[in-house]
C-alpha cells in the first residue's frame, strides 16, 4: 500500500477537484482502494459535508466534500475529522 506523507498533521489525503462524478469515482475510489488512509477530499461546487463512501471492493472511507470557497480551510476540516 502507498505510504502517507506529512501535510497538515501526519499524512496527505487524496484530493480531487470534482467537475464530473465519473472522474471522482475513478480517481478517489481507485486511490482509496490502494491505500491505508481513511479520509479523502473532494473539492466541489456543493456544500460542505462529510459522508461515508466505499470503493468497488467494499472498503469504507470518509469523504470530506469541501466547497471551492473553503479550500483554504482544508487542514482545519481534516483535523476535525481525525478527532
Amino acid at each position: 500500500m502507498p505510504k502517507a506523507k506529512t501535510i497538515y498533521d501526519r499524512k496527505i489525503n487524496p484530493v480531487v477537484l470534482n467537475l464530473k462524478s465519473k472522474i471522482y469515482d475513478f480517481l478517489i475510489k481507485g486511490f482509496m482502494k490502494e491505500t491505508e488512509l481513511s479520509v479523502a477530499v473532494r473539492i466541489w461546487q456543493g456544500p460542505l459535508s462529510i459522508e461515508k463512501a466505499s470503493t468497488t471492493t467494499g472498503r469504507e472511507f470518509t469523504l470530506l466534500n469541501l466547497p471551492f470557497y473553503l479550500v483554504h480551510r482544508i487542514g482545519r476540516e481534516l483535523e476535525k475529522i481525525d478527532r
